[in-house]
């Protein structure tokens, strides 16, 4: 199972928690709309507060549309000076600390280690719908995530609604939800790769060979890590090379031209921390 959740988010400094959610003021509930827990290298440079202006001139720490007399419609983002609020928001999500979320089935410590984290890519480029909703990082996530499998939130948004969603998901997110209507309601916790900043990998078609970069994060080192490179074939798989990760640029020869590789980068604990197709020809 690799590490215990607890102490894989000890290589994080701070969590960052946007959360959009719907005040229903007659039934006085709470629910959550989308939210994305992200815990933070030392190094990661923090994103910009939602904040809107009152009509007296106070500044309060988010913005909201009214979708009718009964129900308003919040966006915020909360800065937590340590990884463990994280995590605990995650498992037990307080919408902007008032009120547990009534779209949510509270999790234990326990189970959070029964649901395996997806591995993305780099999220900079996204090519999936998880990687389109998550910030825009140059390297992989681990995502958490709990979904809204019983309609809950997208049963109660009508069309005009919706389009309240979507203006502050696109200012505020970079993204319509309405496109991804699956995470709707979802809670999801991302973890970006805690050793490396960025990656680069070049395939060298005439030398049967890949050149591998690492960008380490401050403190931080992929060294006694280990690579994996597979060849990808329709009929089957080729050759696998496995090394240690000596240096922070390596230049790693194949046995023969092949079209594309399968690159898995893991971590001093065995841990996958990225992987992807690399084309040579």
């Amino acid at each position: 199972m690799g590490l215990h959740i607890k102490s894989l988010i000890q290589e994080y400094s701070r969590t960052e928690i946007t959360t959009l959610w719907m005040h229903h003021r007659i039934e006085d509930k709470y629910y959550n709309v989308f939210s994305i827990v992200e815990l933070c290298p030392f190094e990661q440079q923090y994103s910009l507060p939602i904040e809107s202006m009152r009509k007296n001139g106070e500044s309060v720490p988010f913005v909201y549309f009214k979708l009718d007399q009964h129900r308003t419609l919040y966006m915020s983002r909360e800065f937590k000076n340590n990884p463990e609020d994280g995590l605990t928001y995650f498992l037990n999500p307080k919408i902007s600390q008032r009120s547990p979320s009534n779209s949510q089935d509270n999790l234990t410590i326990d189970s959070i280690e029964k649901i395996n984290p997806i591995l993305t890519k780099v999220t900079k480029y996204p090519s999936t719908h998880l990687e389109y909703i998550l910030p825009k990082r140059s390297v992989a996530f681990r995502v958490w995530a709990t979904l809204d499998d019983k309609q809950i939130i997208s049963s109660q948004l009508n069309a005009q609604d919706i389009f309240k969603v979507d203006t502050l998901t696109e200012k505020y997110l970079g993204f319509n939800l309405s496109i991804y209507k699956e995470y709707f309601g979802a809670m999801l916790m991302a973890l970006p790769n805690p050793y490396l900043r960025m990656i680069k990998i070049i395939g060298i078609p005439k030398e049967a060979s890949v050149i591998l970069s690492f960008y380490e994060r401050m403190g931080k080192t992929i060294i006694d890590g280990e690579i994996e490179i597979t060849d990808i074939r329709i009929s089957g798989q080729g050759f696998r090379i496995k090394k240690v990760i000596l240096e922070n640029k390596m230049h790693i020869k194949l046995p023969y031209i092949v079209k594309e590789v399968n690159v898995k980068l893991f971590d001093t604990y065995k841990q996958l921390i990225y992987e992807d197709k690399i084309i040579l020809c």
